[in-house]
């Protein structure tokens, strides 16, 4: 999972929205502001990125092994901010931070529970002794901070900034059972997670397909949650030309197959054919950058991917032995 944590919660924030029966702006404003949520717990990868720049391109390519192995970049990713203890207690900061922004509780019970919350979250880190954990949090708690800020600029009320801090930061961590080492889900209480991930096959290219295909899936979740919220239909959105994208099955003859070790081949080739199928000749033939045209360009493109990975699944298991 990379954005699709984001697009998940985006989807059930939209949901949520039209749930409560609210106004369909806010209901989008809910959405956009879960699915932001949905995104910080991946604030950890801040330390990835320095040992990623610190390692050179000669040990990260062509895998990861290095970065998240023999570089420790596990030591910090999936762990501190992952924990559904640590994302509970960042939903009660959230919604003091809220309330007291909007005087909705009295203000004693509002900068209290934001202390006491705030308190209980730096003594987590404060007992491990860590320095990365510390400056980890910190980045953790400045985002779901500056969320706040502007989801209560955008008027939301207080109980659905924090509705959308729980769906994001609340779902997040199941979304990593699939992918690398699953997250310590009850840290500081526990402090590593399942010892294995799950997979969706033994197959390890039919695996990473499938988990693709997951992402995608969610993609297309929020496409429509977004569609409804603005009254707008879906397959006005998609152009014919996404069936193209069924040509990336041939890549199944000249590829190495795809596995979660070495994936960036697949990845980018399909997202580039969709990108190049679908978003660029809309923009060409509109000529502009225009909302319209570029929700067709969207659609489109994740229509491409979507046929795109499709055919090559199709051909890899008509090829396999």
């Amino acid at each position: 999972m990379y954005i699709g944590h984001g697009l998940l919660a985006f989807a059930l924030g939209g949901a949520l929205g039209m749930r409560l029966d609210t106004s369909r702006s806010r209901a989008l404003a809910l959405a956009f502001v879960a699915g932001a949520f949905g995104m910080v717990p991946d604030v950890d990868l801040a330390y990835t990125v320095y040992v990623v720049l610190k390692a050179g391109p000669q040990n990260v390519f062509p895998t990861t092994e290095f970065v998240w192995a023999e570089a420790g970049s596990w030591a910090v990713h999936r762990k501190l901010t992952h924990s559904l203890v640590v994302g509970v207690l960042g939903v009660g900061v959230v919604a003091s931070l809220a309330a007291a922004l909007r005087d909705d509780w009295h203000p004693g019970v509002a900068f209290g529970g934001l202390g006491a919350t705030l308190a209980a979250l730096f003594a987590i880190v404060l007992s491990s002794h860590e320095l990365i954990g510390l400056m980890t949090l910190s980045l953790y708690v400045l985002a779901a901070a500056g969320l706040t800020f502007a989801a209560v600029r955008r008027g939301l009320p207080t109980r659905l900034v924090a509705a959308a801090a729980a769906i994001g930061l609340l779902s997040h961590p199941f979304g990593d059972v699939f992918m690398g080492s699953p997250p310590a889900f009850l840290y500081p209480l526990a402090a590593v997670g399942p010892t294995e991930k799950l997979a969706l096959s033994p197959d390890p290219t039919v695996n990473l397909v499938a988990l693709f295909a997951l992402e995608v899936c969610l993609a297309w979740a929020a496409i429509w949650t977004a569609m409804q919220l603005t009254e707008r239909r879906l397959r006005s959105y998609v152009t014919a030309r996404a069936v193209l994208g069924a040509s990336f099955a041939m890549a199944a003859l000249v590829i190495q197959p795809p596995t979660l070790e070495i994936a960036y081949h697949f990845a980018l080739g399909a997202i580039g054919l969709g990108v190049a199928v679908g978003a660029m000749p809309s923009l060409v033939v509109a000529r502009g950058y225009d909302r319209e045209t570029v929700l067709q360009g969207l659609g489109t493109s994740l229509a491409t991917v979507t046929f795109a990975i499709t055919g090559y699944l199709v051909a890899y298991v008509v090829l396999t032995p």
